[in-house]
Formats: structure tokens, C-alpha cells, sequence
């Protein structure tokens, strides 16, 4: 019985980045079906769970049955003093005036839980929208992810996998000496 489920486990232990993207100062794995944009003058990634990158009808609501996520190193956020730790992060991401946000520690998978803290800030919009706003931290360089979906019970928890999974793959890029 025993060689049977290291079988049906050996996969998830060795899995694979499907699409690994490669930015200037980190890199970041997706799932091969998502849809990325990059900028690199920000250094930040968008991506969303549909290939044909049909997600959103209007850049900012997610079509249902879809999500997605901005990734930006935090010293390229605009308009913001510079952030301190992933917690500040959070901590900012409510509008002025709107009451703090609940936040919550986020577990990131396997090993990348070393050197790295994960936190997250979520609301529900209009009953029906999640809104969140994660502040990364990998070996002390911060990174902020927004991700938005629509509140489908039957999906959310998918969803969140989903972003822990890829949050989890964030690795820096060492520059190079010359």
C-alpha cells in the first residue's frame, strides 16, 4: 500500500514551474493555461487564470469564473513612501477613510516559508468582489500582489490556492557581477 501512495504523491512533492517569468529583479512561476502581461519599466507582472487573457470586461471586474493578480516589486509602487516591512504593505492598501483592514498571516508552501513572510488584507466589494492586497517578503525585498475575483463559494478556496502557490514561487534574481 505504502509504494502506492508515494506514487500518488510524488508529483505534488516534485511539481514543476509550468511557466516560469523572469523579470529584472525576481522570478515568478503560473500555472501554463494564465494569460501575463509584463511591464518592465515597473518590473511587475499581471496575469489571469484564462489563456486568451479574457478576464476582466473592463480592466478592474473579473468575469466570472476568473481571477487576477498584479505582482510589483514595492520600490516601484508610485505616490507611497517607501514600505518597511509586507505588513505595511497591507496595512496601506485600504482607501483613506475607509476603517482599517483585518489582516491576516498568510503560510506560504513547502520551503519557501523560509526567508520569506507573507500577509494579506481582504475585503468583500459590493457583496460580491474579493479585493486583496498581499505584501510579500523574500529575503528581505518587499513585494506587493492584488488580486481580485468574484465571490464564488464553490471557486474561492481554488482561488486562494492559487495565489499562495504562486506567491510561494516568487525567488529573487541575483544581479550580475561584473
Amino acid at each position: 500500500m505504502l509504494p502506492a501512495l508515494l506514487i500518488w504523491f510524488i508529483p505534488a512533492i516534485f511539481a514543476q514551474c509550468e511557466q516560469r517569468v523572469q523579470m529584472r529583479s525576481y522570478s515568478v512561476c503560473f500555472p501554463s493555461t494564465w494569460h501575463i502581461i509584463r511591464n518592465e519599466s515597473r518590473d511587475s507582472i499581471w496575469a489571469c487564470n484564462k489563456h486568451n487573457g479574457q478576464c476582466t470586461a473592463t480592466g478592474a471586474i473579473p468575469l466570472a469564473g476568473t481571477m487576477f493578480i498584479s505582482l510589483v516589486p514595492a520600490e516601484k509602487i508610485a505616490d507611497h513612501p517607501p514600505y518597511r516591512s509586507a505588513r505595511d504593505i497591507v496595512s496601506a492598501s485600504q482607501p483613506a477613510g475607509s476603517p482599517p483592514p483585518t489582516i491576516s498571516v498568510v503560510t506560504l508552501g513547502q520551503d519557501a516559508a523560509r526567508n520569506k513572510k507573507c500577509f494579506v488584507a481582504r475585503s468583500l466589494w459590493f457583496g460580491d468582489m474579493w479585493d486583496e492586497t498581499y505584501g510579500i517578503e523574500v529575503k528581505k525585498n518587499l513585494f506587493s500582489a492584488w488580486v481580485r475575483y468574484n465571490d464564488e463559494p464553490a471557486n474561492n478556496d481554488a482561488y486562494r490556492q492559487a495565489v499562495v502557490q504562486i506567491l510561494s514561487s516568487i525567488s529573487q534574481v541575483v544581479p550580475e557581477r561584473r
